[in-house]
């Protein structure tokens, strides 16, 4: 379907209810998260990356990508550009000045930072992770979503300090209504950075 980008919270919550409707008919309908595109076979097997695009964008990125070029039991990190908007970008640069919260989200071990009072941007771009199968046509979606690479978030058991340092100034777009009360502290969210520095004193 066409859809028209615009900067304002309206706009951003009609695309996402597209999707959630494209999401469920599919699901109703019976369909499997895959695709075939030159011979190869991609698979979505959590939802996450359809979730986060829609499967005719998928498809799109996938046209675009190289799949050949991923070893065996390799991946593929990649961000595709459109010439258009193609969705909405959810982790904004932060500021001083922004208003932060944490809340949990669902599936997550431990909180996520957002801020509140911005928009989601219009955004031309799909980062994804793709990984190859063995040394066979198959292939999996790690991850998709509307937007560019963003960092690991800082509790995550791989985190590095380049991903602490990004949720320092980055942030999701909190969901319509969410307010200042809401807000469940960032214990425990920069853990990691806490356990590095205590690391690197003691020595």
């Amino acid at each position: 379907m066409k859809f028209k980008f615009e900067h304002t919270f309206e706009a951003y919550e009609n695309w996402r209810h597209s999707l959630e409707n494209e999401i469920m008919w599919r699901q109703m309908a019976g369909k499997r998260n895959k695709w075939v595109i030159n011979g190869n076979l991609i698979f979505d097997k959590n939802g996450h990356a359809i979730n986060h695009c829609g499967y005719d964008l998928l498809q799109d990125v996938l046209e675009r990508i190289d799949l050949s070029s991923i070893e065996p039991n390799g991946q593929l990190e990649d961000t595709v550009f459109f010439d258009h908007p193609v969705g909405y970008h959810e982790c904004l640069e932060t500021m001083e000045s922004d208003k932060i919260i944490y809340l949990q989200r669902l599936g997550r071990a431990k909180v996520t930072r957002f801020v509140l009072d911005r928009v989601p941007e219009p955004c031309n771009s799909v980062f994804v992770v793709i990984g190859r199968v063995a040394d066979t046509n198959r292939f999996v979606f790690r991850t998709a979503f509307v937007g560019n690479k963003s960092g690991r978030e800082p509790w995550d058991k791989n985190a590095n300090e380049d991903d602490v340092e990004f949720w320092k100034h980055h942030a999701l777009v909190a969901p319509r209504g969410a307010d200042i009360f809401d807000d469940l502290g960032d214990e425990g969210y920069w853990e990691k950075l806490e356990i590095t520095k205590d690391i690197h004193e003691d020595i």
